[in-house]
This record gives C-alpha cells, sequence and structure tokens, in this order.
C-alpha cells in the first residue's frame, strides 16, 4: 500500500477509535452524574443506569464524536440495500454469527477459568437484572440501533473504502474494545465481525440491526432466563451445540463467499503502525482500565 494510503488508513482508525473513547467517557459520565443526583434507590435500579449510561453515551458523548469523525472522508452512509437477503438466507446467516459468538464464549469462559477472574462482568450482571419491557428496549433495541449506526455504519463510511477486509475487522475490534470488559471482548469482536461483513454484503445497516436486537432479544427473553433455572438449562444445553452445528454447516457449505475480500493489503509493519496509532491505543488502554476495574470492584 502507499505510504500515502497508510496514513490515511492510520488517520481513520486513530480518529474512529478516539470517537468511540469519547461514547464511552460520556456513558461513564451519565452513570456516574446520575448516582450523585439520584437517591439510593433509583441509582441501584438497572434500568435508570443503563438509561443513564445511554444518556451520557448519546446525548452528550456522540455529537462530541461525530465532530471527530466527520474529519474523516468516506463513502455515504449503507442504507439501501444493493442484494437483500432472503429469509432463508438471513436465518442461516444468523446461525453462523451465533455460532461465531458462542465460540468467542467458550473460548472467554475457558481463559477467565484459567486466569481466576469473574465469569460475568458488573455489566453482564446489570443486565441479567432487567426484565420485561425496560430490558427489551434498553438491551435490545437501543444497541441494535445506535451501536450498528455508529460500529457498522459509520466505520462503513470512513473504513470500508481501504477494502472489505481492514472494514470488518477494524469493525470487530473497536466493536469488542468498546465493550469495555474482558468477558464479553471476544463475544463482541466475533459478533462485530460478523454483522459488519453482512452490511458489507447487502449493503444496507437494516440487516445488521435486524439481527443485532435477535441476538440481544434472544440472549434476554430466553437464553439468560432459561439458563437460571434446572429444566432450562437443559434446553440452552441443547440449543447452543444445535446452533453452533447449524453454523458450522452453513461455514463449511459458503466458506469462500463468507471469507472478507481483502482489497488493500497491509504488510505486518503497516498493520502494526495502524493499530498502534494514538487513538485505538488510547481505546485499548480504556478497556483495559475498565475491565481491570471491574475486576477489583
Amino acid at each position: 500500500m502507499p505510504v500515502n494510503q497508510i496514513s490515511a488508513l492510520r488517520r481513520a482508525v486513530s480518529r474512529m477509535a478516539l470517537g468511540s473513547v469519547i461514547l464511552m467517557l460520556g456513558g461513564t459520565l451519565g452513570v456516574n452524574l446520575f448516582a450523585a443526583l439520584a437517591g439510593p434507590f433509583l441509582s441501584q435500579d438497572p434500568a435508570y443506569i443503563l438509561l443513564a449510561n445511554d444518556a451520557g453515551m448519546y446525548l452528550a458523548g456522540l455529537p462530541l464524536a461525530l465532530l471527530v469523525w466527520n474529519t474523516i472522508p468516506g463513502r455515504p452512509m449503507p442504507l439501501h440495500p444493493v442484494r437483500a437477503p432472503g429469509p432463508v438466507l438471513f436465518f442461516w446467516y444468523g446461525t453462523f454469527a451465533l455460532t461465531l459468538g458462542y465460540l468467542a464464549s467458550l473460548l472467554t469462559q475457558l481463559l477467565l477459568t484459567l486466569g481466576g477472574l469473574p465469569q460475568a462482568s458488573p455489566a453482564e450482571e446489570l443486565l441479567f437484572d432487567l426484565q420485561g419491557l425496560p430490558a427489551v428496549v434498553l438491551v435490545a433495541v437501543v444497541p441494535a440501533v445506535l451501536e450498528e449506526l455508529v460500529f457498522r455504519g459509520i466505520l462503513y463510511q470512513k473504513l470500508s473504502p481501504y477494502g472489505e477486509e481492514i472494514y470488518v475487522v477494524f469493525s470487530g475490534l473497536m466493536f469488542g474494545l468498546f465493550h469495555g470488559n474482558l468477558s464479553q471482548l471476544f463475544f463482541a469482536f466475533a459478533l462485530g465481525c460478523a454483522f459488519a461483513l453482512l452490511v458489507s454484503r447487502t449493503g444496507s445497516i437494516a440487516y445488521s440491526m435486524i439481527l443485532h436486537f435477535l441476538v440481544n432479544f434472544l440472549s434476554i427473553a430466553f437464553v439468560a432466563p432459561l439458563g437460571m433455572r434446572e429444566e432450562g438449562a437443559t434446553l440452552v444445553g441443547l440449543w447452543v451445540p444445535a446452533c453452533m452445528a447449524l453454523g458450522v454447516a452453513f461455514f463449511v457449505l459458503h466458506r469462500k463467499a463468507l471469507r472478507p475480500a481483502k482489497g488493500i493489503r497491509l504488510s505486518a509493519k503497516q498493520t502494526l503502525s495502524v493499530i498502534a496509532s494514538p487513538g485505538f491505543l488510547l481505546l485499548a488502554a480504556l478497556c483495559i482500565l475498565m475491565a481491570w476495574l471491574s475486576v477489583i470492584n
């Protein structure tokens, strides 16, 4: 890749990551401000905590992040489908995305067990306490719309000109780091890559929004509640391997079509240069700090 393209890609990755840092800090500010102003009862309510996080992130952080992102040249937002998948293909692709997520979760559980660390972060435990409509809105609807808008839509605008592979990988990396904890890092990375590939192939974030909603809704409405009951744990124990078997079969049959197009190629030195950009290093450092704070608390 020519030197000027490497520099442009490095700036784009750095500024996108910097905007993600601003979002994360906005969410943290929102939660802490709410905790300081609200009474002891409200400050412990998971619905109000998530609402404060989203308010700080998207009402305060997002406008500032957009000021940074708008300095990066790019393509139009991927809103209108170019190749719309039918319901059958969408179902198969959904099982493939879940398979990647479940495999990443198994890897995470193994690493956390070996490291003697908690299996669930405080953020995940907070989600488990939500029920009913607040859970659907705050865990399924809001992330499906706003996270896809940022990590698939805006990232597509800024990084897809450098190739599908670069867009897919960095969408997954930034999405994983954005979660700010070890227990969701690999899971979010895997799903982020799958969602980005779907956007790239269809030309629209509408499908990744739908799939993101279904994944989160499935988790909060069925997998997590069933897993807490003895009889439900058996169903979850059957669902996960069955889903993974379907996803693996789909991958084997369509592995060439699922492989991201390489586009512009980076050498190892060039890749390291992009990853070592100031904004990306800051995002990684913030993720590590938040993960460490969640462990010691």
